[in-house]
């Protein structure tokens, strides 16, 4: 996970860090991943990038939440939409009810 440091830069910084290193994970194997190449490939020096991380697998760990926080959230986004689905269709329902009465 982040240090507080990561937390400190702008947004703008945070997420070309963050596309940096998911490029890096998505065309490396994890075993040929260093915190060179993650540094180089985020423009930021070694030592920066220890200011934001303590490690390559730290910087996977918090890759993998932001991943998982996005699948919960087009999860929650889907679900809203199938529950506004079925409220129009028992709407449509219980008006043509209401009009046999």
């Amino acid at each position: 996970m982040p240090k507080d440091m990561f937390f400190a830069i702008s947004k703008e910084k945070r997420d070309f860090v963050i596309d940096a290193c998911f490029k890096e994970f998505s065309t490396k194997l994890y075993q040929d991943i260093t915190i060179s190449s993650l540094a180089k490939n985020a423009s930021i020096s070694r030592g920066t990038f220890y200011n934001y991380f303590d490690s390559v697998g730290s910087c996977l760990t918090y890759l993998i939440t932001l991943l998982q926080k996005t699948d919960m959230l087009i999860y929650q986004i889907y679900l809203k939409r199938m529950i506004l689905i079925f409220l129009e269709r028992l709407e449509i329902c219980l008006h043509m009810t209401m009009i046999n009465f």
